[in-house]
């Protein structure tokens, strides 16, 4: 996965977007730390960071850093 950009950072959400070279895919790495979750997912999105499927293709209960949990579309 190549690194885009950073599309959100402030105290409670930290969202990057990332691209696959292999299929041109996009995707929103999507961290959140707040009262009511505190879970890192994955979710395919455009060129601008827009989802419309929210069904995540990866997710981890708390933080896990890009580069961990873009490993799980190594194949994407």
């Amino acid at each position: 996965m190549k690194f885009v950009r950073v599309h959100h950072e402030d105290e409670e959400r930290k969202q990057a977007i990332f691209v696959s070279p292999k299929t041109e895919n996009y995707y929103l790495y999507s961290y959140i730390n707040s009262k009511h979750a505190h879970e890192t997912m994955v979710f395919e999105c455009d060129k601008d960071g827009l989802v419309y499927n929210w069904s995540e293709l990866a997710s981890r209960d708390g933080y896990a850093n890009s580069v961990e949990i873009m490993e799980d579309l190594k194949d994407a």
